[in-house]
């Protein structure tokens, strides 16, 4: 790579280092520190969505009644691309949803620094691989699914709460459900 004379107040590249300066009164340095990065572990997240109930009704039949098309996403923070979602089931008229879906997040995950490593995909000025250090963090969403317009959103949890991953044999988490989430809040998405 060469760098431009005609812009040279141009970002036209990045130079990391670690440089140790020493007085010559404390004699020669001790041995040089290993700073090479910890390799990651990687993980599999397995959630699986049984049902939902107590979720809000969105809709109107042609009957009248009040009814919602629910499916759910979900994903790992910082792993948007990642994301999944349910199958729809369709016409609730009392809130429930029944689903059986599996959502499997593959993830790599720092143990000493608590947080999932994420890879945001190529861009054209960015030449460097960029690296996301984020929280471990599950995000489910309810969504009522419309077929002429805009989905709409029902609500949002993060079951998990950033305690990800347990231990190396797994954990579960048997039974879940999501807080009342006020309608009209904006979804993260």
């Amino acid at each position: 790579m060469s760098i431009s004379c005609l812009l040279p107040s141009a970002r036209q590249g990045k130079l990391q280092m670690w440089v140790d300066v020493f007085p010559e009164s404390f004699g020669p340095p001790g041995p040089a520190f290993n700073i090479t990065p910890r390799k990651p572990k990687r993980y599999e997240l397995r959630c699986i969505i049984w049902n939902t109930q107590d979720v809000d009704l969105q809709d109107t039949s042609i009957t009248g009644q009040r009814m919602s098309d629910i499916y759910v996403k979900g994903w790992l923070d910082g792993l948007e691309e990642e994301r999944q979602r349910t199958d729809v089931h369709y016409r609730s008229l009392g809130g429930e949803g029944n689903f059986n879906w599996r959502f499997i997040f593959p993830f790599e995950f720092l143990p000493m620094e608590q947080v999932c490593l994420g890879h945001p995909g190529p861009s054209w000025n960015v030449l460097d691989e960029t690296v996301l250090k984020v929280p471990p963090k599950l995000i489910l969403q309810v969504w009522d699914n419309d077929k002429f317009s805009a989905d709409d959103f029902l609500g949002e949890a993060f079951p998990l709460g950033g305690c990800l991953p347990c231990s190396p044999g797994g954990c579960r988490v048997a039974r879940w459900s999501f807080p009342p989430v006020a309608v009209g809040t904006s979804p993260s998405c």
